[in-house]
């Protein structure tokens, strides 16, 4: 069977996505396996970990073949927080523009990285009512219309809505 499976991957002739199905999930949180496919680039292995998350600070790296790929990362807060505010200051960001998907989402790229970030509510215990979500994607893009970015900003969208259900109380 791995022979079959190692010759099935071998064949394929994509040049981004993963060599074999994505993951349904990004560290229990759902995301729509087509959209994360589009964005994770090729590979055979994808690897998951949130060593680095911890209350109130959920942080979930993705690896392709153990390059580091993509991350996701929120941050519960007490206020909330300007997505614009927070990519100009990141200092990875050389483009911007709104999300074609959210009101209150910025798509952005840099020289070798592309992401979204959002502000949304979400309150969750006393950990705070207000939310900031970072997507980064490594590569890079060809400016803010390149189809790479609108995959990004999709996959922001789904994580965004499917974290907020799992993780957030119903205010």
């Amino acid at each position: 069977m791995a022979g079959t499976m190692a010759l099935a991957s071998s064949c394929q002739q994509d040049a981004t996505g993963p060599d074999h199905p994505a993951p349904d999930h990004l560290c229990g949180t759902s995301v729509d396996p087509n959209l994360l496919e589009t964005v994770l680039p090729s590979g055979a292995k994808v690897e998951q970990d949130d060593e680095h998350s911890f209350e109130g600070y959920t942080d979930c790296r993705v690896s392709v073949d153990g390059q580091y790929a993509l991350s996701a990362v929120v941050y519960l807060l007490n206020a909330e927080k300007d997505p614009l505010t927070e990519v100009l200051s990141s200092r990875l960001a050389t483009e911007y523009r709104q999300s074609a998907v959210d009101a209150g989402t910025i798509v952005w790229r840099g020289e070798e990285v592309a992401g979204a970030t959002a502000a949304f509510g979400c309150a969750a215990q006393e950990l705070g009512s207000q939310a900031l979500l970072t997507v980064h994607a490594t590569g890079a893009t060809n400016g803010l219309e390149d189809p790479r970015l609108t995959d990004i900003d999709a996959l922001a969208a789904d994580y965004l809505e499917n974290f907020r259900e799992r993780h957030c109380q119903e205010g």
